[in-house]
């Protein structure tokens, strides 16, 4: 669905929502990460966007967490196998470990926080206390819709139906309002055929 325009497209190629999300993630990786030593995926599952990013910058240390530890074998075969400078570990996001340190560097997660619905409370103080350089959340983002819209509408009941992400861009505004963190960008450029899993949100910890 792109949202631009309210409506429903019918693109040529059958492979435009992957060729555009590859895009959007090469853009986003090169603003924000190249400068990066060190960079963290949290919810990080098969590993391909760490291998996308170890491919564009093979000298940083990438770092991908999952709650299940077949996604941390699968990593760590990926390090082995093909020299990706890419290490696994077991995290859970819905009770965030402060003793596991993300060295300040780089974060972001990839349509993972959906599945934390409204308990990404946890989560959000982990971050706020690393102080990590830069966070970036391509996740779909309840409050960016509007009801008044029928596609928004029905997109908003989908991700209700499915207890996904909420509440987490309101927070993300208060803790700015109070100088906790800087927003540095959102946008909501386009989704697939239930609802806007591209959008993005920039941020960084202030305190």
């Amino acid at each position: 669905m792109l949202k631009g325009g309210k409506d429903y497209i019918y693109p040529r190629s059958e492979n435009f929502e992957t060729n555009f999300v590859t895009l959007l993630r090469m853009y986003l990786f090169q603003k924000y990460f190249y400068n990066k030593n060190v960079i963290h995926e949290f919810g990080c599952g098969t590993g391909l966007n760490l291998v996308a990013l170890a491919k564009m910058f093979p000298e940083s240390q990438l770092n991908g967490y999952d709650w299940v530890q077949s996604s941390v074998d699968i990593l760590n075969s990926l390090r082995g196998k093909y020299g990706f400078n890419i290490n696994g570990h077991l995290f859970d996001m819905f009770k965030s470990n402060n003793k596991i340190n993300i060295n300040e560097g780089g974060v972001f997660t990839i349509g993972a926080m959906e599945q934390l619905g409204s308990n990404y409370n946890s989560f959000l103080k982990y971050l706020i206390a690393q102080k990590p350089s830069i966070v970036i959340n391509i996740e779909t983002i309840y409050e960016l819709y509007n009801s008044e819209i029928l596609f928004d509408y029905v997109s908003m009941r989908y991700l209700k139906a499915r207890n996904w992400l909420e509440g987490y861009y309101k927070d993300l505004l208060e803790l700015e309002r109070n100088k906790v963190i800087k927003i540095h960008d959102v946008k909501r450029p386009f989704g697939s055929f239930f609802h806007d899993g591209y959008t993005f949100v920039v941020w960084e910890p202030l305190v």
